[in-house]
């Protein structure tokens, strides 16, 4: 027994069911892209985390080496140190093992390029180091020299009082 509107309430139900079907498709791919969207996002936001930590631990060791380079710069010059040449010598070695691992940072991070700044700072500290002691060696000589034409001016005045000396006419 059909009922009298059977092909109108086929109709409805293909309708209805084309309808549902097209709808239930649309939230199905719309839930898969939404899964595949947040866990690329993870993905990326886990090689960020990793790349920005290693940034940060690489800052943080040149930070420390740095300071560690501050340290034996100022003592330069004090009282503290005996050998100011091995001093400098230590300073110049470490500053050349700072900037090869910073030129070795700075081609993934351009961030590192302050410290190629601070670096060359440090090389005219060291040159200003380098003309200063060169400064303070012949300031002794000179010393030493007028010390010399001192007691050689004295030596001669008291034997031109004596009267054994020379006499210029």
């Amino acid at each position: 027994m059909k009922s009298l509107n059977h092909k109108e309430i086929k109709q409805a139900f293909n309708h209805f069911l084309t309808w549902f079907t097209s709808l239930l498709l649309i939230t199905i791919v719309c839930v898969y892209s939404c899964v595949q969207t947040s866990s690329r996002q993870a993905t990326q936001l886990i090689q960020q985390k990793e790349a920005f930590d290693r940034v940060i631990y690489t800052d943080a060791m040149l930070a420390d080496k740095v300071d560690s380079l501050y340290n034996y710069m100022s003592l330069m010059n004090t009282n503290q140190n005996q050998d100011d040449q091995q001093l400098q010598r230590l300073v110049t070695r470490k500053k050349e093992e700072f900037t090869k691992l910073v030129s070795q940072q700075q081609k993934s991070q351009r961030y590192f390029v302050v410290y190629n700044r601070l670096f060359s700072h440090v090389n005219e500290m060291l040159l200003l180091k380098d003309s200063l002691n060169k400064s303070m060696m012949e300031e002794g000589d000179l010393r030493d020299e007028l010390r010399g034409c001192l007691q050689q001016a004295v030596e001669k005045n008291r034997q031109v009082k004596r009267g054994k000396g020379p006499r210029v006419y």
